[in-house]
């Protein structure tokens, strides 16, 4: 499985053996980890969901608590703060594939006309907002933090 924070320089994780919870093209977030090994917790060790397949819920993930931290284990979250996904569809889905549209072109695009698909970092039932909902979604030459889970 290709590790996005080791091909894309400006998509990095913290130190350690860790990937992105990203959509690519044809591939949903889900694909890039195995969910039978446990549960995932944030660095200030409160679970984020019950099970680690929990957060590939069809239709959502099943949260237990946001995942708002930064690397150093502090919130810097606030409301309605922001990170790439970029799966695609209508439903908070992380099983869902990503599209070149919802990915910032397979995550190489930093034009500032372009768009890709976030999620809300402080909500715990569904985090992803309708792509006609109306949300401003962010151009692919913004930073926008990203969810790492350790593997």
């Amino acid at each position: 499985m290709e590790d996005f924070a080791s091909t894309n320089p400006d998509l990095t994780c913290s130190s350690g053996s860790f990937k992105a919870l990203l959509a690519d093209v044809n591939k949903s977030p889900a694909s890039r980890f195995d969910d039978g090994k446990g549960t995932w917790y944030r660095l200030d060790g409160v679970p984020v969901v019950a099970q680690a397949k929990d957060l590939f819920a069809s239709g959502g993930p099943l949260l237990t608590a946001p995942i708002d931290l930064f690397a150093d284990g502090v919130s810097r979250a606030f409301p309605m703060s922001e990170a790439w996904t970029g799966f695609s569809g209508q439903a908070d889905d992380y099983s869902l594939q990503g599209t070149a549209a919802s990915t910032c072109n397979g995550w190489s695009s930093t034009s500032s006309t372009v768009f890709g698909v976030t999620s809300i970092v402080t909500f715990t039932w569904k985090s992803f907002l309708d792509l006609k909902g109306g949300w401003p979604l962010p151009h692919c030459s913004e930073a926008v933090p990203l969810y790492c889970l350790q593997e």
